[in-house]
């Protein structure tokens, strides 16, 4: 696993499986980072999760999207028949 808390950002250890309960047992697998790297880490993880989340939100707009898309194309063909059906061509 690896730790996302500020100041053990990025690095990784072997923990308790006990999620829920309040066993907090940790092996660290990596030495402590010194505090410039530790911040750099933190801080790019934090931007990776707003990037994250806008891509979602995007993800929700290209849906709502494609389907106004479709129903324009539909209404477009309603329109080109009923035309067609007044110009009797």
């Amino acid at each position: 696993m690896t730790s996302w808390e500020d100041e053990d950002s990025g690095r990784r250890f072997h923990g308790c499986l006990e999620i829920v309960g309040s066993c907090r047992f940790r092996l660290w697998k990596d030495l402590p980072m010194c505090y410039r790297r530790t911040m750099v880490i933190c801080k790019l993880h934090n931007r990776c999760e707003k990037y994250e989340e806008e891509i979602s939100e995007l993800m929700v707009m290209v849906e709502f999207l494609s389907e106004k898309i479709k129903e324009l194309q539909q209404r477009e063909k309603r329109m080109k028949g009923a035309l067609i059906g007044l110009c009797g061509t």
